[in-house]
């Protein structure tokens, strides 16, 4: 099965950007218990490192995450692409199942 590069890059980079915006919510809105939770998901605790949440910031984040996102994901469809190209299960028939 061949990859849309453009459509599966299109897609993460909207996912990413979704999962920003949520997660910069929690860190504007709820901090504490956003460092609870990174405490429990990464057994870390990442509090000393917190930042003031700003407009600017917000907006060069989303973009710089959003852009690398969907970069990241053109090369990995073009890798995924290039490995499926002639190997097993890369070319079959259609209704060969």
């Amino acid at each position: 099965m061949k990859l849309n590069i453009r459509a599966f890059a299109i897609a993460q980079t909207v996912a990413a950007a979704i999962l920003f915006v949520v997660c910069s919510f929690f860190v504007g809105f709820l901090p504490e218990a956003t460092v609870s939770l990174t405490r429990y998901a990464f057994h870390a605790d990442l509090s000393g490192i917190m930042r003031p949440f700003s407009v600017s910031g917000f907006i060069v984040g989303l973009l710089l995450v959003s852009i690398g996102w969907g970069l990241l994901s053109l090369i990995m469809a073009s890798v995924y692409n290039s490995l499926t190209k002639g190997g097993a299960g890369g070319n079959r028939e259609a209704g060969a199942h």
